[in-house]
Formats: structure tokens, C-alpha cells, sequence
């Protein structure tokens, strides 16, 4: 049975009384964030819709787009485009490259990774966790 590997962001809580509490990231944390946020750059046809990182996992809703649903064009549908299993294997790669340089040497990820395709506004809802 494969040993889960997760990644460790040490979350601090701010804010007392009324106030809600805002979790400040790791720099292990922040480190994911910027591989996150930096999807777009590597894979033009990608677009990080909404994620929220947890203290040992991260949670996102990934929009891959197909050039050819919107032109006619030839060229634009000459390049291949990545699968999702590239997508993710290459953002997980270039965050633990991050970790590793800031000091972090234990393992970060899991093997595997759980994908969710959302067919309609319902299920992004449902998604989203929104009641």
C-alpha cells in the first residue's frame, strides 16, 4: 500500500474575538501557492478558477480550455495540448523543486491525486461548498 506523502503547511491563526481568523501560509505554503498560481505561464490553456490549501493537501478547480471550441483557425488547433495528468505531474514537480530550494527535503506528494470533472453549475456549486 503506497505511504501518503503530503505537504506540510504549518497554518497561523490571526484574529481574536469577532474578528475571523485568517490562516497565514508556510513558507512551505507559499511556495505551493506561487507553483499554483504560476500554472497559466507553463500551460496556456489553463486557468486555476478557485483552490484553497490546507495544512497537508490542497483543493483547486482547474479549467482546461480547448482553442478549438472558439476558432476556426487551423493554427490554433495544430499544437497539442497537455493532458491533465501532464498538468498536474509538472505543477507538482516544479513545487517540490521550490521546496527543496528553500530547505524542505521530505517528500511532498502523494503518488496519485483525485480529479472531479464538474458538468454543470450544480456540481460547481457543489464544489465550491457553497449552501
Amino acid at each position: 500500500m503506497p505511504v501518503k506523502t503530503t505537504v506540510r503547511i504549518i497554518p497561523v491563526t490571526l484574529g481574536e474575538g469577532l474578528a475571523p481568523p485568517e490562516m497565514k501560509l508556510s513558507v512551505i505554503g507559499n511556495a505551493v501557492k506561487e507553483q499554483l498560481l504560476s500554472i497559466h505561464n507553463r500551460y496556456k490553456n489553463v486557468t486555476i478558477e478557485n483552490y484553497v490549501i490546507m495544512p497537508n493537501h490542497l483543493h483547486m478547480i482547474m479549467r482546461l480550455e480547448n482553442p478549438c471550441d472558439y476558432s476556426d483557425s487551423a493554427d490554433k488547433c495544430s499544437t497539442q495540448l497537455d493532458t491533465l495528468h501532464d498538468i498536474i505531474c509538472g505543477f507538482k514537480s516544479l513545487a517540490t523543486r521550490s521546496c527543496r530550494q528553500i530547505g524542505f527535503n521530505n517528500p511532498v506528494w502523494q503518488r496519485s491525486y483525485f480529479e472531479h470533472i464538474i458538468r454543470n453549475e450544480d456540481d460547481y456549486i457543489k464544489m465550491l461548498g457553497v449552501h
